[in-house]
């Protein structure tokens, strides 16, 4: 088990990592998607509400570590080699694998389509370890919570994300057929009830 001091070093180095990744991009500062018009919060601000989501369900220090850098892999261009050298914390660095779509920073023209991406996303996760699985859930919880909010204020899903309501509905559903048993439930629980808002607001 890991010292306390060792355990707080670790999450408080993910925050200021994963910070500075998502500022320094190669192809520059991220921010989160909006609707045309709408102010476009830094990335940051989607890590933290993941982690949240998992410090508050109870997840180990290294979870929470990797709820803030789950899209550092993906989004960012870091190797797993390289965030677990940088973060020293190999576990913390092959959970952010599992939940990173490969090629997601390639440019354009080589990525495969975004049905193909979410496809090999959704096998990928089906094989995943349980705090993988727990990392996924609070991700899409929070990914879903976003769109709620912007569907809310009278916006098609498909003006901020790369699909329609009815084509994310389906795969949040697929994935909660995954996440249905194994996840932690008070993760599991919020998961559900967002989707089911986001369900709703498409009838």
């Amino acid at each position: 088990m890991m010292p306390a001091d060792t355990k707080i070093d670790l999450v408080l180095n993910a925050i200021r990592l994963a910070e500075y990744a998502h500022r320094n991009r190669p192809q520059g500062p991220h921010f989160r998607k909006a609707p045309p018009g709408q102010d476009r919060p830094c990335y940051f601000v989607h890590p933290a509400e993941v982690a949240w989501l998992l410090a508050d369900a109870g997840c180990s220090h290294e979870v929470v570590a990797a709820g803030y850098l789950h899209d550092v892999i993906e989004d960012c261009g870091y190797t797993t080699e390289q965030l677990a050298d940088e973060i020293d914390n190999t576990y913390v660095a092959e959970l952010v694998e599992w939940v990173s779509r490969p090629n997601a920073t390639a440019p354009d023209r080589l990525k495969p389509a975004w049905e193909i991406r979410n496809s090999n996303y959704l096998e990928r996760i089906k094989r995943a370890p349980i705090d993988a699985l727990n990392l996924s859930c609070a991700d899409k919880t929070a990914n879903l919570r976003e769109m709620c909010h912007w569907s809310k204020k009278g916006y098609l899903v498909d003006e901020f994300t790369s699909r329609d309501h009815s084509t994310q509905l389906v795969k949040f559903i697929a994935l909660n057929e995954v996440f249905h048993d194994k996840v932690i439930p008070q993760i599991y629980t919020r998961f559900q009830n967002t989707l089911a808002s986001f369900q709703g607001l498409g009838q």
